[in-house]
């Protein structure tokens, strides 16, 4: 598998983005306010330029004409296809700059225009500084596209059933072990290990294997497979490293996926004081869709963000907080706040993808087009 690089420029890659639009959605113009409040303030102080800028105030949402009359005004021609791009980049948190579009809108042309699947990839390889090739790319689509990793699993297991080889004996016997977990008489949290391993060592087995000799719909899941690993090893090394811990459990014969992601900082002599840890649990759910439950740990305090997909849900979990603040009273934590938030259908892939904004919801300056 490829070693993930940090940032810097090699063919290929996008180069590092201006950040031309704010984070809410306007244009970054307090620079150039602050230069020209300076020529006017004596003494001509950054200070006092700044205390001299206008608060901006937000008015309406965007909307398909308002990103268009932007494309215009940076020189960016307001096309269709430059618009799904501005888009997708304001989805993903990241501003609007004009080199990005007409890189974007080149690797785009090159590996899947005009398929939006192909566009998503490439702009979440853009805003996580992953190095643009196809294989990263068609990795990528593979974790956004394919479906949650419990079913990427059941359809090998039933091709290597229709489609048996010598080959496949090992990987077999790994997919048989794994089907096995999952069962709620032991609890998940402890099952992490065997899962782990299991899938560690499956994505070892598939490193090794050939297509050749293979039936077709066994090679084409073994590829699909190969790919899931490798878009979770992407994401996982980017930026801050973050451990990944999938597992399912069983409800009515179904295997409802989940994840257990760990991201920590700090450490040394000043450890306890400074570390920083944040413990993500994601899982499926059969009647309240996908919850996915954020643990935050720094300077001894703990504080709680569940993350619901409509508010009945959030109500329900709400009820019983408090159930859950006499369970946080044994951990060697100050519990901060305990906070359930309605976010939306969420997609049950992976908690590795960065949130995505809805555009419609991004607030509009004043004197901003």
């Amino acid at each position: 598998m490829p070693e993930i690089p940090g940032t810097p420029q090699v063919p290929g890659q996008l180069p590092q983005q201006r950040r031309s639009v704010a984070g809410r959605g306007g244009l970054n113009t307090e620079g150039s306010r602050e230069a020209g409040a300076a020529a006017g303030v004596p003494g001509g102080s950054a200070q006092n330029a700044a205390a001299n800028v206008p608060a901006k105030r937000y008015f309406g949402f965007h909307n398909d004409a308002s990103l268009l009359a932007r494309l215009g005004a940076m020189g960016v021609s307001p096309t269709l296809e430059h618009l799904r791009i501005a888009k997708e980049l304001l989805r993903y948190g990241q501003g609007i700059d004009g080199d990005a579009i007409a890189q974007i809108a080149k690797q785009w042309s090159e590996l899947g225009f005009p398929d939006p699947n192909y566009l998503e990839a490439i702009v979440l390889a853009y805003s996580q500084g992953i190095r643009m090739n196809p294989g990263a790319i068609d990795a990528l689509l593979q974790l956004l596209s394919g479906g949650p990793f419990t079913h990427l699993l059941a359809r090998l297991t039933m091709a290597l059933k229709a489609e048996p080889n010598t080959k496949m004996l090992g990987l077999g016997r790994k997919l048989t072990a794994f089907w096995q977990l999952g069962k709620l008489e032991q609890r998940p949290v402890q099952q992490l290990p065997q899962f782990q391993g299991l899938l560690s060592g499956m994505a070892e087995e598939l490193s090794r294997l050939e297509a050749r000799g293979l039936g077709s719909e066994t090679a084409l899941e073994l590829q699909r497979l190969k790919q899931l690993f490798e878009g979770q090893k992407l994401l996982a090394n980017a930026g801050n490293p973050v451990q990944i811990f999938p597992f399912f459990i069983w409800r009515d014969a179904q295997p409802l996926p989940g994840e257990v992601l760990v991201q920590q900082e700090g450490g040394g002599q000043r450890g306890v004081a400074t570390a920083f840890v944040r413990v993500t649990l994601a899982i499926d759910t059969r009647h309240l869709g996908r919850i996915t439950v954020e643990l935050t740990f720094i300077r001894g305090r703990l504080t709680v963000l569940i993350e619901v997909p409509e508010d009945t849900v959030k109500k329900r979990v709400e009820a019983r907080l408090a159930l859950l603040r006499q369970s946080l009273a044994a951990v060697p934590y100050e519990v901060d706040s305990i906070s359930v938030r309605t976010v939306g259908p969420a997609r049950t892939i992976s908690a590795l993808l960065p949130r995505r904004r809805d555009v419609r919801r991004l607030s509009r300056a004043e004197g901003i087009l």
